[in-house]
């Protein structure tokens, strides 16, 4: 009965959050904080970022943090991807059992690299040279209600600077893995990036005018404000399925269904076969009923491999690739996992 009267809860808040993160394309490019939609796993990237409902340990902190319970020990993360346009993101993240569940802290910074300053005045170039930083520093919390229930939750502190200018906001997940005990069927829910609005501020919003038209009249401080901004948030709902498994070879499916609160809707959608903790070969595939999202229609593939550093520990190496449309270069990523 406990079971069954979590999973009404969990159908009754999916179908009112569903209203208010429903797929809007008329809102499109109006959130900001989009660095928080640039995945990190190398992993979940090769399975086209389908794998809410079966993401456990250090690697379901980006994607449903519920899955740090089902984690064993300690684990550290480390990933690096080559974004599109020269542009890299970096992530590192850790994770621990307490004996009142489990916590994680992460840290993901996006690099834009450097960027010549131009002006109306000066459009080929001040001779300034800036980098626009953003970074997402996190804090999670997750246990297991029961046996097949786990849940979790997000805290992240967001910091985006661009020359003098500087936006300081907190974003949440919560998430809720589920196994219903038919077959090896997994569930997951999750609701993302959702917060309070952001605003920038900063020196460069000011400028000096001139009163009247006396060329010798003092200059007067003007000041501007830019308009706030929202976060990129999802509800997201997933499913994952063993289709098969023989001994330590397992073939598994995922799919993942987002409801975009500033874009079109998307199916994620991803296969791994696995020889036990050793190896992976895996493959998915992302749509989107936006044709002009660099991923719409988007094709991955990635390995991982599992390397023995003693009898109880584990190094895993994941390497991830998706094609993106024609006017930027293909997306990789590579991770390191470690088993302390």
């Amino acid at each position: 009965m406990r079971i069954a009267r979590f999973i009404v809860v969990v159908v009754l808040a999916a179908t009112v959050a569903t209203p208010a993160f429903a797929g809007n394309p008329a809102r499109m490019g109006t959130a900001g904080a989009q660095e928080l939609r640039i995945p990190v796993s190398a992993r979940g990237i090769a399975l086209g970022d389908g794998i809410v409902a079966d993401v456990s340990g250090v690697e379901a902190l980006y994607y449903n943090p519920a899955g740090i319970a089902a984690g064993g020990g300690m684990q550290v993360y480390l990933s690096h991807l080559e974004y599109i346009a020269d542009m890299d993101k970096n992530y590192v993240a850790a994770v621990t059992k307490t004996a009142y569940g489990t916590v994680g802290v992460s840290v993901d910074v996006l690099s834009i690299g450097d960027i010549e300053e131009t002006t109306e005045e000066r459009p080929d170039g001040t001779g300034r040279i800036f980098s626009p930083n953003f970074t997402a520093v996190g804090l999670s919390y997750a246990r297991f209600l029961t046996d097949a229930v786990s849940a979790g939750g997000t805290v992240k502190l967001i910091s985006e600077k661009i020359l003098q200018e500087s936006a300081t906001g907190v974003a949440f997940d919560v998430g809720v893995q589920y196994r219903p005990g038919w077959k090896s069927l997994r569930l997951g829910f999750l609701l993302k990036n959702f917060g309070p609005e952001m605003k920038f501020e900063g020196d460069d919003f000011d400028s000096f005018h001139s009163t009247n038209d006396n060329p010798s009249a003092s200059e007067r401080s003007l000041g501007t404000e830019s308009a706030k901004f929202e976060l990129p948030s999802t509800f997201q709902i997933a499913a994952a399925y063993s289709v098969y498994q023989q001994g330590q070879n397992r073939v598994d499916g995922f799919g993942n269904f987002v409801n975009n609160n500033f874009g079109s809707d998307r199916w994620q959608l991803g296969a791994e076969y696995s020889y036990g903790t050793r190896f992976a070969v895996r493959a998915g595939f992302l749509t989107s009923e936006d044709d002009d999202f660099i991923y719409s229609n988007s094709f991955s593939f990635g390995f991982g491999l599992g390397i023995p550093l003693s009898p109880t520990r584990i190094m895993q190496i994941d390497y991830g690739y998706r094609t993106v449309d024609e006017f930027f270069e293909d997306s990789q990523v590579f991770s390191l996992t470690f088993n302390l």
